[in-house]
Parts: C-alpha cells; structure tokens; sequence
C-alpha cells in the first residue's frame, strides 16, 4: 500500500478515533458537549482549544493577514512595472521608427 493510499484510508479512521474520543469523555479528554455555540466548520470552536493554543491561533490569523497584505502590495507593485515596462517598450519602438524610417528612405533613393 503506497502512501497516498494510506494517506486517503487514514482520513476516515482519524474521524472515526476522533468521535470515539469525545464519545468517552473523562479518559484524559475534557467532555465537548454543549461547550461550543461556533457553528463554522472550516474554523475551530476557539472553547475548544487548550488555552496554550488559542494564542498560536492568534498570532498566526495576525501573520496571514500580513502576508495577505504583503500579497496585495506584491500584486500592485507588479502591475505598476508591467504597465511602465510596457510604456517603455512603445516608446522604445516609437524612437526606433523615428531613426529607421528616415535612414530607410535615404538608402532606398
């Protein structure tokens, strides 16, 4: 069995341990029940962490939204430098004619 294999057969089995854990509280797990009023799946229930994760959990929402800022910038700047390298470019072309042109005419006289 590769481990994409045991990577996908895994996911039910890690549900399964889990729903078994907090269907027995009191073996070293606190009891969940009635404990959370979150209704988000994709975010935790923060009454759910220990209380030397939740400030982990914060300081990592603070380094997402800076690096989502930082993307933003990041994607601005770049707009910026393809808009003024393309200006560039045209008139680079544009002196290019201006001195093509006239030299072209002159050679075909």
């Amino acid at each position: 069995m590769g481990s994409a294999e045991r990577g996908a057969s895994s996911g039910p089995r890690l549900r399964s341990l889990w729903l078994h854990a907090v269907a027995r509280p009191g073996r070293g797990l606190p009891s969940f029940a009635g404990k959370c009023t979150h209704s988000s799946p994709a975010a935790p229930c923060p009454n759910l962490l220990p209380s030397h994760v939740t400030p982990q959990v914060a300081k990592s929402v603070e380094y997402v939204q800076a690096g989502t800022t930082h993307l933003v910038a990041a994607k601005r700047l770049q707009k910026n430098t393809r808009k003024w390298m393309c200006c560039g470019l045209i008139l680079l072309l544009i002196v290019a004619a201006a001195i093509a042109i006239p030299i072209a005419i002159k050679l075909s006289k």
